[in-house]
């Protein structure tokens, strides 16, 4: 048998072999299958798509591996993820207490944390970088963290977003653009530190123009999604709602719809109402410190029947000077749980009351007594 017959009798097995009915890609296809492709240059990405494994079930044992969630359902690995809240919200503080959570490997916020020690970035474009070292000193105070345990977040705030010319879209709203140099820089600095996690804080101080428009905000998260998958982490993009936005949709949140649209997670911190309070076993006055965060779009999990509660709190850093003496008061997000659910894993407790309405009852009872004071 010559070479040209045995060339003949491969060939036709390679065809027998594929179930296209495209004779001409399945000879290409069945060419690199079979390790014989002489073709200019890599194998076209077509013929790959017919014949590499990779693109189709060979078995039930012929399964990926499972998806890479970093902290609950909120963060994985090669995708993009959104919150969005009302300005004012806290969000800047909930994002960093996650990360935390993340870098220390505690779930201080109650949710699963998937690996231990893991590598943050914060990029703060609204705030100082000072102001995010509060923030962080803050949350490590309340929740007793040492230096040592969050020694894998590293963060930068609006001074060095100047400095580096760190905006994702140039121009003005009309004539934006991807800014394909700042996005290489960004891609340098998560390459040099190795983050598992990388926060955007907030979208729309690195995005000047563009940020309503569908075409230019679809191609800047698929950019920012390029890079998760490049650099196996997730990328963490805070975002502001619409004024008079319904918080329970994703519609909500502020901006061309292709952001939502784009990302495989979008979460919302919607505060807590008067009746919400109420039936949490809280005075309508505290309402205002307290937040949900309320799933709006989910497209690797279900969402969530349980509401998860959080709520804000005052450490004082203690960082006083004589001529402020009093030092930093900073907001910290903790975990909150209802009265009726605490009562449920607890049993019977006892009602709460306000300090303020309770030492008035006892005021008040006190004045009634006088006059029975000497039969006591």
């Amino acid at each position: 048998m010559n070479n040209e017959e045995e060339i003949e009798i491969l060939v036709s097995e390679i065809l027998g072999s594929l179930h296209k009915p495209r004779s001409e890609d399945r000879l290409s296809a069945g060419l690199a299958e079979y390790g014989v492709w002489d073709g200019p240059g890599p194998i076209p990405l077509a013929d790959r798509i017919v014949s590499d494994p990779r693109f189709y079930m060979s078995g039930s044992e012929d399964l990926p591996g499972p998806r890479q969630w970093l902290l609950g359902t909120e963060l994985v690995v090669g995708e993009v993820s959104v919150l969005g809240g009302p300005a004012g919200a806290g969000k800047s503080t909930y994002v960093v207490t996650n990360l935390l959570c993340t870098v220390s490997g505690k779930a201080l916020l109650g949710r699963h944390v998937f690996r231990k020690y893991l590598r943050a970035l914060y990029i703060s474009a609204e705030d100082g970088t000072d102001e995010t070292k509060r923030r962080v000193a803050a949350g490590c105070r309340h929740h007793g963290l040492q230096s040592t345990e969050i020694s894998g977040l590293r963060f930068f705030g609006a001074e060095e977003v100047d400095e580096l010319g760190l905006f994702l879209v140039v121009g003005s709203e009309e004539s934006a653009t991807l800014d394909e140099t700042s996005l290489k820089k960004l891609e340098e600095i998560i390459e040099k530190w190795g983050p598992a996690i990388v926060a955007i804080d907030p979208l729309g101080s690195l995005c000047p123009g563009g940020v309503n428009r569908n075409g230019i905000m679809g191609r800047l998260i698929r950019a920012l999604k390029k890079i998760a998958q490049r650099h196996q982490c997730a990328i963490w993009i805070v975002h502001h709602t619409k004024k008079g936005g319904d918080l329970s949709s994703a519609e909500a949140i502020g901006g061309a719809s292709a952001i939502v649209n784009h990302a495989r997670v979008a979460n919302l911190m919607v505060p807590m109402t008067e009746s919400e309070a109420k039936a949490c076993g809280l005075p309508p006055s505290h309402a205002r410190g307290h937040f949900r965060v309320h799933t709006a779009k989910t497209n690797f999990s279900a969402p969530s029947s349980q509401t998860e509660w959080f709520k804000f709190a005052s450490i004082n850093l203690g960082n006083g000077t004589p001529e402020y003496p009093n030092g930093d008061n900073v907001q910290v997000v903790e975990r909150f749980v209802p009265a009726q659910a605490a009562q449920g894993a607890q049993g019977a407790q006892a009602p709460w009351f306000d300090p303020i309405v309770l030492r008035a009852a006892l005021a008040t009872l006190d004045t009634a007594r006088r006059p029975c004071a000497s039969a006591w």
